[in-house]
């Protein structure tokens, strides 16, 4: 039955692909090409054939659960196979937590150690001598742990048995509570002495290790699917496109586990697989032009930047807003309204080029903000290139690349906060002159000249096609759709895999000719499981899917030459050769990647934007430093990431910002100018360094009006220390922010924590979110909360806010520390740096697998923990990425 749910899964997107034939693309128009020659319906039947001849390699597979679950067997052994070898941590048993939603079960709780000959022959026996398991939790955690709200999310009234191996992920909760001394509560009615607390960590370890091992192969696989980003960048490198953008015809990823990589999270549907076509439909248009003879013509577009001000915005020459001015025959930008190029017809790349000077900057630079792409619903364009330093005298040339889809276009704009707005005219852009002024008392930016070149295609820009020989005309059709598809597949194709589409490609090459065969035979490959789906069987990875999983890892695309021929080697199975290339990898600027798809993940830097501060009590905040706050914390995981000198451990607390004038003002750190980020050596009253200075947190952590310490607090747990909180319980209400400071935070919180279903998780997150208290919403410092002057709307010049309550940082850890504020903050967090380097660990290898850690893959993990904590966690971030992709946990599906 589950095998054929398996195939039914797959079959079903055949026929997705059958029915979509008739008119090839639904929603996206008919391709005469396959209509004219016949060939839609043999192109419905080889992808059916191709998806059918993947269902029945799985024929031998044993499959529980859902369609995209398989459960791990006895694998069968494949060529370049590598088996990893037992990786047992010396030290405890000691995890996250998880948001535990208990597996009940009748089998009572008595229970009594297993067997001694069922322990490894390496694990020292702990002493037991009396432990009843029962009794225990009895006395001190069913009273909450009970069905109800107080449970936390975890019951233990109902509890598996342990030894049978039951509910394994659930007694690791208990352990982890035990270990950080914050269960039982203070208040629990029979006091825990510390031989018993003990006598309770010591048998939980041994019956857990017992377990894992015993459990090690039960484990459920899930197909993964390439996400949004990796599908991009691995079209990007098939078809040497540059700046393709397909994954914008599909929809957004969802994330499971923090990541948006996780293979729970993406999953299949047949109108998801009539978008891919359509996708690969444009990504053959462009990668495939040089061949088809359909390459546009690049053209390079000189603009006068005061003429195309006055065409874009419909004004007339010398009645220009008070936000552009013509100064001495040039264009003057002063105040937000942005310089845009005109849209392009033709989708592809674009080489654009300003060239600019400031007007009395003074000493601070002026900040040209570029961005290109469509304003949508009151947002940005969709490319955000950030701001550059234009200088006074000389002008300053910037150059910039990107992809622009048609009716797209570039724009530059000068933000200059200190010219103020005008209160003629009405309006968001008053079409009015300010008839105050004057050149000689305001800032503004001189545009000289305006560049936009392109279309480009390929990378770099050239005629022909990286996807294909140059002898494709004389050699076998077959041999260039096996080619393209073994890198495609990214593996060597099987016997008969590609059969189907061979008979399809020739019927279409008798009718249509060799370059449309081409095209739909590549179109074919684009569109089958061996290129969206990672080739990863259950088991020991082999060589080729060691080199997928590490260049998706680390490049969130698909191997190169070198990778590839290293797999067909099967020298990816030695850990020497990966370390090695985890090196070569980061040096890459594909590394990039893996900053902006982990760490924007991890820090949630992605989030920052949704949540903007308020305009009335933060004026300060706008779309340039917005840009500024995400880069700065890009710049520090990388900073950290290729630093050898560097240890993880500064993302606890670093001497060093990475930060530029615009974050140095926010900061106020003085003696930074321009727009470049770069590190900035700290002082101690600067108040700054790792994660909990980045504005980029505080941010995302803040409701856009006011701070959140639960948020923050639960940010720390989760991302840092790897004790997530349980969700709040259904029935309570959401604190609502008091904006007119009638109430603190801290006493809206303590009014809160009276409900006693919130009390024990607050009493964890309050303090830790309270340390952080004298951040703002924009990340700048306070000692007191910002309040709006009057609840009516805003009248005239601001400010409209006013300095409000005096803040407090104090606060008192459930487990009894005192914290004072933001340094004892990092103080704990160092005292727990075997936590932060477990929960980073954690959070490497979740991203690099694209599952959630599993209960077996704890040794490994504590084997890694152990040597970072060996080298008294002085260890490099490139170091730890190497640990993991040397990890069993990697090296296995």
């Amino acid at each position: 039955m589950a095998v054929a749910l398996f195939r039914c899964h797959l079959l079903t997107l055949a026929l997705a692909v059958a029915v979509s034939c008739g008119t090839f693309i639904a929603g996206c128009g008919k391709d005469e090409r396959l209509v004219e020659s016949g060939a839609d319906d043999l192109f419905a039947t080889a992808i059916a054939s191709n998806l059918s001849a993947d269902a029945d390699r799985v024929d031998q597979t044993n499959i529980s659960g859902p369609p995209n679950v398989v459960a791990v067997t006895e694998p069968a052994a494949r060529p370049n196979e590598f088996t990893p070898p037992d990786e047992v941590g010396t030290g405890e048993i000691i995890g996250s937590p998880i948001d535990a939603k208990a597996k009940k079960s009748d089998r009572p709780l008595e229970v009594t150690p297993s067997p001694k000959s069922q322990l490894p022959a390496n694990f020292v026996e702990v002493k037991q001598v009396g432990f009843r398991v029962q009794p225990f939790v009895t006395a001190y955690c069913v009273s909450c742990h009970k069905d109800g709200k107080d449970s936390g999310g975890l019951r233990l009234d109902t509890i598996g048995d342990l030894t049978a191996g039951e509910d394994i992920e659930h007694w690791e909760a208990v352990l982890d509570r035990l270990n950080l001394g914050d269960m039982p509560p203070d208040d629990t009615p029979k006091t825990l002495s510390d031989e018993e607390r003990n006598s309770a960590v010591e048998w939980l370890n041994t019956e857990l290790h017992r377990a894992i091992e015993s459990s090690k192969g039960d484990a459920e696989v899930v197909l993964r699917r390439l996400n949004r980003n990796e599908y991009d960048n691995t079209i990007r490198d098939l078809l040497g496109i540059v700046g393709y953008a397909g994954s914008e015809m599909l929809p957004e990823d969802d994330s499971a586990h923090g990541f948006d990589n996780n293979a729970a999270a993406l999953v299949m549907s047949p109108l998801l697989l009539e978008q891919y076509m359509a996708a690969a439909d444009v990504a053959l248009e462009m990668g495939l032009a040089g061949y088809l003879g359909k390459v546009p013509e690049a053209r390079k577009q000189v603009f006068d930047p005061l003429d195309q001000m006055i065409v874009t915005w419909g004004a007339l020459k010398g009645e220009l807003d008070y936000n552009v001015r013509e100064h001495e025959g040039q264009l003057a930008l002063v105040y937000e309204r942005p310089l845009r190029t005109p849209s392009v017809k033709v989708g592809g790349t674009y080489i654009y080029r300003i060239r600019a000077r400031a007007l009395r900057s003074g000493v601070e630079s002026a900040i040209l903000t570029i961005d290109a792409g469509q304003p949508t619903n009151g947002n940005p364009p969709r490319i955000r290139f950030g701001g550059f330093s234009i200088a006074e005298g000389e002008a300053t040339t910037i150059e910039l690349q990107c992809y622009l889809r048609p009716r797209e276009f570039v724009e530059a704009s000068y933000n200059n906060s200190g010219n103020g707005r005008p209160t003629v005219g009405g309006g968001r852009y008053p079409l009015k002159l300010n008839p105050d002024f004057d050149f000689e008392k305001s800032k503004a930016v001189i545009v000289e000249s305006v560049e936009l070149e392109g279309p480009f295609y390929s990378i770099p820009a050239r005629d022909w096609p990286s996807a294909l020989p140059r002898d494709v005309e004389s050699q076998p059709l077959r041999q260039t759709l096996t080619e393209f598809a073994e890198r495609a597949f990214r593996r060597p194709v099987m016997a008969g895999e590609l059969d189907a589409i061979f008979s399809l490609a020739e019927s279409i090459k008798s009718k249509s000719g060799l370059k449309e065969a081409i095209r739909v035979g590549f179109k074919a490959i684009l569109c089958s499981p061996g290129f969206l789906y990672m080739n990863e069987e259950p088991g020991p990875l082999d060589d080729y899917a060691i080199a997928s999983r590490m260049s998706y890892f680390l490049w969130s695309s698909m191997p190169d030459g070198s990778l590839m021929e290293l797999a067909k080697a099967g020298r990816l199975s030695d850990p020497s050769v990966r370390a090695k290339e985890v090196r070569r990898m980061l040096a890459d600027d594909k590394a990039e990647a893996f900053v902006r798809n982990f760490a924007g993940q991890w820090l949630q830097v992605r989030k920052v934007g949704e949540n903007r501060p308020d305009a009335v009590i933060y004026p300060e905040y706008d779309h340039q430093l917005e840009i500024w706050v995400q880069e700065e914390a890009f710049a520090l995981f990388r900073e950290v990431l290729r630093d050898q000198d560097r240890s993880l451990t500064e993302f606890l607390d670093s001497d060093f910002v990475m930060i530029n004038e615009g974050l140095a003002k926010l900061y106020g750190i003085e003696g930074v100018s321009g727009s470049e980020l770069r590190r900035v050596a700290l002082s101690a009253a600067d108040r700054r360094g790792g994660v909990l200075g980045l504005a980029s947190l505080q941010t995302v952590t803040s409701n856009g009006t006011v701070t959140s310490p639960i948020v923050r607090g639960a940010w720390i747990m989760e991302n840092l220390l790897g004790t997530p909180p349980p969700p709040p319980p259904p029935d309570v209400p959401a604190i609502e922010a008091d904006i007119s400071g009638n109430l603190t935070i801290k006493e809206q919180l303590a009014q809160h924590r009276e409900i006693k279903a919130c009390a024990s998780c607050h009493a964890k997150m309050d303090p830790l979110g309270f340390a952080m208290e004298n951040y703002d919403v924009m990340g700048g410092w306070r000692t007191n909360y910002r309040i709006r002057k009057s609840d009516e709307p805003p009248r005239g010049r601001g400010p409209h806010w006013k300095s409000g309550a005096e803040v407090d940082p104090t606060g008192v850890l459930a487990t009894g520390e005192n914290l004072g504020g933001l340094n004892d903050l990092k103080a704990y967090l160092k005292s727990r740096r075997a936590d932060f380097a477990r929960c980073l660990t954690e959070k490497l290898i979740a991203y690099g697998t694209g599952r959630e850690p599993r209960t077996t893959d704890r040794p490994a993990i504590n084997a890694i923990v152990d040597r970072i904590a060996a080298q008294d966690f002085q260890y490099p971030l490139a170091e730890l990425v190497t640990d993991v992709v040397n990890s069993k946990p990697f090296l296995t599906k």
